[in-house]
């Protein structure tokens, strides 16, 4: 087994700390549970697949280009196939973000966290839960970071 840490959970790790921290995370209630705390859960999407649909949008964009300077097709069509492979790599990508999304909430349904506002299109899911189980999310596949409840506007909105 290679004792070395991925960069990924180094950083998903610091990531959680200082979420936690500035959570509050850290303090525990008197008898020795987590208090609840508001967090923001960023998706992590698949990047292998969301690379390959950005090569092959490049290789549709070039095949039309080429296709164009040999006068197969017209200025339109050239831009109608670059214009529809943009919008699969897109729509890859929303279905990648959702997918990682529906991660997260079928870890909600069985751990002690409350979603309480999720975004699927931007990959934000906001939510509280006891610092255990904050910190088991991590662990998932489809988090990328954790980061304070109040960010959750910031990534809706880009």
């Amino acid at each position: 087994m290679d004792p070395s840490v991925s960069r990924r959970r180094l950083l998903g790790a610091g990531t959680a700390a200082a979420a936690l921290s500035v959570a509050g995370c850290s303090s525990l209630g008197t008898d020795g549970s987590a208090d609840e705390h508001d967090v923001t859960l960023v998706a992590a999407i698949d990047e292998e697949a969301l690379q390959a649909a950005r090569e092959d949008a490049r290789a549709a964009q070039q095949d039309a280009r080429q296709r164009l300077e040999a006068g197969e097709i017209d200025q339109a069509e050239a831009r109608r196939i670059a214009e529809e492979a943009q919008a699969e790599a897109r729509q890859t990508q929303q279905e990648l973000l959702s997918d990682a999304v529906g991660d997260i909430e079928s870890y909600a349904s069985e751990a002690a966290f409350e979603i309480t506002d999720s975004t699927p299109e931007s990959g934000v899911v906001r939510g509280t839960g006891g610092g255990d189980a904050i910190l088991e999310a991590l662990a998932l596949e489809s988090v990328q970071a954790i980061v304070a409840a109040d960010e959750f506007d910031s990534f809706s909105e880009s």
